[in-house]
């Protein structure tokens, strides 16, 4: 709905349950009721006290009234209320039968009162009246409310300035000292307002850097909270405080944490939608947009149901159901309270929608933008239509109790949006379109344009603004190609951001001023790179990297931990490229290894055991099984999947603890620990068409850097779509079996240079350790020599070098379960014809060590003692993380049983010490390299069924790249476990089943039918 559209908001119920429940409100309702009593008979008269009056509570408003009742009496018959000698030649004329008509009717009523006060004391004798409050008092609050509710509207988020900050300080002195001697009910509606305001003055002193005045102005919220009775304003403030402590820290497990165990533990809607929304917040710290926007549609559904819908179709209606879903529930400053929240949550909905869609639908970001920049001025509305209420009441009281004081002057409401506002708002509109003008083409007017910006930012005393201009500024001088002038607004912009406090992550306590630092720091190292100032850019970087890194090792949940350098590996590449052209291999090396799958190494340092998550555990089974039971699509449905996700995470920040920290690695380390028959490489993208490749063996090393030109990069994305063809329903082999044949012969020695190549000669091992979208790519079906290099060296990957620092110490099992389930429950899933025998041939190459189970349910499968294998080999069908709903949620990928599928939800709470698991089944070796919104992982971390397994405990898995063919599969799975049975290493079997494989000349040679099978190691064997 456009504005010229807009209908204008019904403010009448809000007006009615802003009265109702205040001391003005119940009193006028107990004036009115007893005035329409004083013409009853007193039978009549008691009746209506018996049906009306159930309470001491109600029974104190109606006692309390009637003195109010009484002056009006007297004030209408022109007697004052505290002249005593008129009041008693009116009880003489009574007495002596001189009144008049209208003495005696006024004498009938004073008799009245009384007589309702007599009926109502001894229905409720224990109704005491409170101390009657001032009215001058009230009169005086009413009159200071609209200063300062405009002051705080001023003041709104991402809209501070230091001038609109005085000037609420200033308004909240001044009601501080008008209500010093406030009591009763008039000193605890004063606490609330001062409440809200130094909870207004502390959200925008911490936007303008002032940390210590935006602790203690929540610190003075809560206390004035708590004074008004307030507790979940309070509360809200004591949050904020502890938010504000773990902010400085970088704290997400404790923040996140807190939120998740409230989500698991709360039923009431408002409540859930108040955690989401702080979830939310904490979420989008970490830089996890993608889990942000779920979480905020999770609390948009949370918040609909409860009767607030969501206001990007309609601001208005929507809006006026807000209002009228609070006043049934809510009345006077609770009201207040609660709609501002209302309204604080689809703010951070909204945000976080604008900025998930910045990427994929810039208009629907930006619809959700102007959505959100409403949401302000409805709020300022709000505070501006409680004063109304609060006068409307004040004037109609005055008919019971004509003031005394002088009269109230005339309010002049806050405009909708003050003109500082419209500044900024303009600001942001400006700033934005620059930045998109400079995408289209850099032109040096925009320079200037970006410095009038600054200008006016200044002018208005909006230091964010300020910082935002330095850095579209260095964003055009980066683009016209000037980066000593961009090295130079960017340090402007720091200089400015940090006021003088230590460079460091620290410094902020908001999200958005640490994106803002960030974001300076990355356009001086762009300068930096432009001049090829390597020293510069690692003494710049290199500390905000272990800044940096010390926060991550507080991001304990998967997602989020891979998105907390989603708008932070420029950093480390451009550190890593710095290393690389000083020769500086220990710190490439070091950087490179800080995107490489730390989560899920962290996770094998200090494995937890079963007993320690057991509650978690068992909700997660529980979760699991109604998953199975609930109706696909259903609430019931969403629901549990959703509880899943808060206990998944909460388990992993649960399982996260201190002293995980991966041991350093060094070229000399690495070195030691690799035998004189190994060789490691490692890979390290540099952006997306350079790439770092490192060699090493225990006393040489070598380095190179890889550049791939158009064509090349065009190729290895058709190698990539062909692996995610290969996933279809229904691929077309014919095309895709001599297309990946051709893209690895071309492609493979230009990602696995000769220079990498000589340093294999006397090795028989490799270690290779690929970057991103390289996880996916066969280089052991790269020829050396005229021979791949599956079949002449002992491969195995790792999803990082630091691996090899992990110990794994196997306990001396010996069992061997084969599982293998021919046909299916679910008719899509089609049989596997081989695969139970599979189980069995298998099995009996172990001897008695060996058991094969076949047809397998999931039941079956879970009841197995799983902890006590050797070595688990399944026989049976798996799903693709690069398809469905896991590319963006790679814990759906899946293994099939019988009857129904065991989940990667499901194998995170395996707990499964084996050696070697195999998976005889389609994409089991692959993990997700995108998704989620973002075209890459950044950190490279470990997801699907290889993470799965990764956490369970497993040493080493064999599974498959791309879908299997049955009789290849079978042949080289049967040959490899025949050598492992015997005793060889689960890469020296793997190598010589493929070599024996492609020494029969009868068996297809294309690699799709024998490359797909892959050794990840997850750790080192000690």
């Amino acid at each position: 709905m456009t504005d010229q559209q807009a209908t204008a908001p019904d403010w009448s119920r809000f007006h009615g349950a802003m009265v109702s429940g205040t001391m003005q409100g119940e009193i006028l309702s107990a004036c009115e009721r007893a005035w329409a009593w004083l013409e009853l008979p007193a039978e009549d008269c008691a009746r209506r006290i018996e049906d009306t009056i159930h309470s001491d509570v109600a029974a104190r408003w109606q006692l309390q009234a009637l003195p109010f009742v009484r002056h009006r009496l007297m004030h209408e018959a022109g007697i004052h209320p505290n002249d005593n000698a008129p009041r008693a030649a009116l009880s003489d004329s009574v007495a002596t039968g001189q009144a008049s008509a209208a003495e005696l009717e006024l004498s009938r009523h004073l008799n009245a009162t009384l007589a309702i006060d007599r009926l109502v004391t001894e229905r409720f004798p224990d109704a005491v009246l409170p101390p009657a409050s001032s009215d001058g008092q009230r009169e005086a609050l009413l009159g200071r409310t609209p200063a300062l509710t405009e002051a705080m509207h001023a003041c709104d988020v991402a809209r501070a300035t230091p001038q609109g900050l005085a000037r609420l300080q200033a308004a909240i002195a001044v009601l501080d000292a008008a209500g010093s001697q406030a009591q009763g009910d008039i000193a605890r509606e004063q606490a609330w307002w001062l409440g809200l305001a130094w909870w207004a003055a502390g959200r925008a002193a911490l936007e303008l850097g002032q940390q210590g005045a935006g602790r203690q102005a929540y610190e003075h919220a809560v206390a004035h909270y708590t004074q008004a009775a307030d507790t979940q304003a309070a509360e809200d403030c004591r949050e904020r405080l502890r938010d504000l402590a773990a902010r400085r820290t970088g704290d997400f497990d404790t923040a996140a944490g807190r939120e998740l165990s409230a989500l698991l533990l709360r039923r009431d809607p408002l409540g859930r939608a108040r955690a989401l929304c702080r979830l939310v917040r904490e979420t989008l710290a970490t830089g996890d947009r993608f889990e942000a926007a779920r979480l905020a549609e999770q609390a948009a559904l949370v918040l609909a149901e409860a009767g607030y819908p969501d206001p990007e179709s309609d601001f208005d209606k929507a809006a006026q159901q807000w209002v009228d879903s609070a006043c049934p529930t809510c009345t006077g400053s609770a009201l207040i309270a609660q709609l501002c929240e209302i309204a604080q949550h689809w703010a951070a909905i909204l945000g976080a929608r604008a900025s998930q869609r910045m990427q994929d639908d810039p208009a629907a970001s930006e619809h959700a933008e102007l959505v959100l920049r409403r949401i302000s001025p409805w709020a300022g509305e709000l505070l501006n239509q409680a004063d109304a209420a609060e006068q409307a009441t004040a004037q109609r009281f005055a008919l019971w109790c004509p003031p005394q004081t002088q009269p109230l002057p005339e309010r002049h409401p806050a405009a909708p949006l003050p003109q500082g506002m419209v500044t900024l708002d303009m600001l942001d509109d400006s700033l934005a379109e620059l930045r998109s003008a400079c995408n289209e083409r850099a032109d040096p007017a925009q320079v200037d344009e970006a410095r009038a910006l600054r200008a006016s930012a200044q002018q208005a005393g909006a230091r964010i603004h300020v910082v935002r201009a330095w850095l579209e500024e260095a964003y055009v001088l980066l683009a016209l190609q000037r980066p000593a002038e961009a090295a130079e607004a960017s340090q402007q912009a720091l200089d400015c951001l940090l006021a003088g406090a230590k460079p460091a992550l620290s410094a902020f306590a908001t999200g958005f001023e640490r994106e803002l630092y960030l974001t300076a720091i990355s356009y001086q190292a762009r300068a930096f790179m432009a001049t090829q100032d390597s020293a510069a850019i690692i003494a710049l970087c290199e500390p905000v990297i272990r800044d940096l890194e010390g926060e991550r090792l507080r991001v304990s949940s998967p997602y989020q931990q891979s998105a907390f350098l989603a708008t932070r590996t420029e950093l480390y590449e451009a550190v890593a490229a710095a290393a690389y052209r000083t020769q500086r291999l220990d710190l490439l090396l070091e950087i490179s290894e800080l995107l490489k799958a730390r989560a899920a190494l962290r996770s094998r340092l200090a494995p937890s055991t079963p007993s320690e998550n057991g509650d978690l555990d068992a909700e997660l089974r529980a979760c699991n099984a109604g998953l199975l039971a609930a109706t696909p699509e259903s609430d019931q449905e969403r629901s549990l999947r959703e509880r899943r996700r808060w206990l998944f995470s909460a388990r992993a920040i649960r399982r996260a603890g201190d002293g995980q920290v991966m041991p350093p690695i060094s070229v000399a380390a690495l070195q030691a620990v690799l035998t004189p028959q190994e060789a490691a490489i490692t890979w390290f993208w540099l952006g997306t068409a350079t790439l770092i490749v490192l060699a090493l063996t225990a006393d040489r090393t070598r380095h190179m850097v890889v550049k791939l030109d158009a064509n090349q990069q065009a190729r290895l994305a058709d190698y990539l779509a062909c692996i995610h063809a290969l996933a279809e329903a229904q691929p077309r082999y014919g095309t895709l079996i001599p297309a990946m044949d051709a893209l690895i012969a071309e492609i493979g020695p230009v990602l696995l240079p000769q220079a990498a190549r000589d340093l294999l000669d006397g090795k028989t091992r490799l270690i290779l350790c690929p970057h991103r979208q390289l996880h996916l790519f066969a280089f052991h079906a790269v020829l050396h020599d005229g021979s791949p290099l599956g079949a002449t060296y002992a491969i195995r990957y790792t999803p990082s070098l630091s691996s090899l620092f992990v110990p794994w110490r196997g306990d001396g099992q010996e069992a061997v379960l084969l599982v293998g389930v021919r046909q299916f429950d679910d008719p899509a899933l089609p049989e596997l014809p081989e695969a139970e025998q599979e189980a069995l041939t298998v099995a009996a190459l172990h001897g008695p060590n060996g058991r094969a189970l076949t047809g397998a349910t999931k039941a079956q499968f879970l009841a197995q003692a799983l902890p006590s294998l050797r070595c688990l080999h399944l026989a049976t069908h798996g799903s693709s993380v690069l398809t469905g709903a896991a590319a963006d949620d790679p814990l759906d990928c899946a293994l099939h049983l019988r009857d129904a599928a065991v989940s990667g939800w499901e194998l995170t709470g395996l707990h499964l010490p084996a050696e070697l698991v195999v998976l005889a089944t389609c994409h089991s070796a692959q993990r997700a390299i995108a998704g989620r919104g973002l075209d890459s992982l950044p950190g490279d971390d470990l997801f699907g069924l290889p993470a799965t397994l990764c956490e369970a405990g497993v040493h080493q898995l064999l599974g498959a790249l791309w879908s299997a063919q049955d009789n290849a599969a079978r042949t080289i799975v049967s040959e490899f476990h025949r050598a492992y049975a015997r005793g060889a290493e689960a890469d020296v079997a793997l190598r010589d089943a493929l070599h024996a494989y492609l020494a029969n000349a009868s068996h297809p040679r294309e690699a799709f039918f024998w490359a797909p099978f892959t050794l990840t190691a997850f750790s080192r064997r000690v």
